[in-house]
């Protein structure tokens, strides 16, 4: 579905939280990158709850409406995870449950020539072609599943005109967060960008390259924090 595309996917550990899932059909290109809580074997067994759900959710949800995925599998994993808030127990507060993931979601609409994205916490980039500088389209506040989201909660949408040559990128708060070996700051999301930017005018996998490198000479020998995970596509 989409031949022009590149694909970093790091574990922290050797199973992680980070997932990433693309599905397609004549006029339509679904993308989605999910950034689960936890590392590990407990950030993979997240990413089977909340991979299970996201199927489920485009199976209920046929206009692939990102911010309507967003909401039905918010309330599909407060079901499944029963999440709940602190109760009072005794006179101590007992906390449940409070799992989630966030989340990027992208659909690349052919028929109507658009790209609509939602996020829950994490952006997207947008680059057109001819030009160097990448978009930032911000993501909602809310996470996914967690107990402090209600189920009708509802994640804004943007939407932007799709053309040829526009390129894409979807990342996980592993890339931004990473602490830097030379300042110990994180990466944060305007390097990031910056990193897109410096190789634009090139192919993609250049482009892809040219962003991962910045992003390690950045973390230089600093211990990884999280997991780390990048899609970029070429429309």
């Amino acid at each position: 579905h989409l031949p022009r595309h590149q694909i970093f996917w790091e574990p922290r550990d050797m199973v992680g939280g980070d997932y990433y899932f693309c599905r397609g059909d004549q006029d339509r290109v679904f993308v989605a990158v999910l950034d689960c809580t936890g590392h590990g074997v407990p950030g993979a067994l997240m990413t089977m709850i909340m991979s299970a759900n996201l199927e489920a959710s485009i199976a209920e949800v046929d206009s692939w409406h990102p911010s309507e995925l967003l909401s039905n599998i918010n309330r599909r994993a407060r079901a499944a995870l029963g999440q709940r808030q602190r109760a009072q127990m005794d006179g101590a507060a007992e906390e449940g449950s409070d799992d989630g993931m966030d989340a990027s979601l992208v659909l690349i609409d052919r028929r109507n020539r658009r790209l609509q994205f939602a996020g829950a916490r994490l952006p997207v980039f947008v680059s057109y072609a001819g030009h160097d500088s990448w978009i930032c389209l911000p993501a909602g506040r809310p996470g996914v599943g967690y107990a402090d989201t209600p189920d009708d909660t509802e994640w804004p949408i943007s939407e932007t005109p799709l053309e040829e040559g526009m390129r894409v990128a979807l990342a996980t708060d592993g890339l931004f967060d990473q602490i830097g070996e030379t300042r110990a700051i994180a990466y944060g999301k305007a390097r990031f960008a910056q990193s897109l930017g410096a190789a634009t005018g090139a192919g993609l996998q250049d482009n892809f390259e040219e962003t991962l490198s910045r992003y390690r000479q950045w973390q230089g020998t600093q211990t990884r924090r999280d997991d780390a995970t990048l899609v970029m596509f070429e429309v």
